[in-house]
């Protein structure tokens, strides 16, 4: 699997389906935070995002996990609003201003 944002090029390799996603944490999308989620997170992801004391760290965790599942499966985007993350097992690391989640 791989992914790529500003700056970033994130690689996984495995020989059972992976799926990465990595994304530059970008302040300009703090205002769109609840929007965003609305239309994209199911309503345990917007509580998750609603309960944090980082919610755009929270948003971009969050988007970062649904893009990973969405490639480990190979499913399309369209489908990333049916996908909950909250119950699922992802390994997700802060390198800067950088998010990286791997769903194994």
């Amino acid at each position: 699997s791989i992914s790529h944002t500003n700056g970033l090029c994130a690689v996984a390799i495995s020989d059972t389906p992976i799926g990465i996603d990595c994304e530059k944490i970008d302040p300009a999308y703090l205002d769109r935070v609840d929007s965003f989620s609305k239309r994209y997170f199911t309503p345990n992801e917007q509580n998750e995002i609603k309960e944090s004391e980082n919610k755009l760290g929270k948003f971009f965790e969050i988007w970062t996990r649904k893009e990973a599942y969405i490639k480990k499966y190979g499913l399309n985007s369209a489908e990333i609003t049916r996908v909950d993350t909250t119950a699922l097992s992802f390994k997700t690391e802060m390198r800067g201003d950088y998010i990286i989640t791997i769903f194994k």
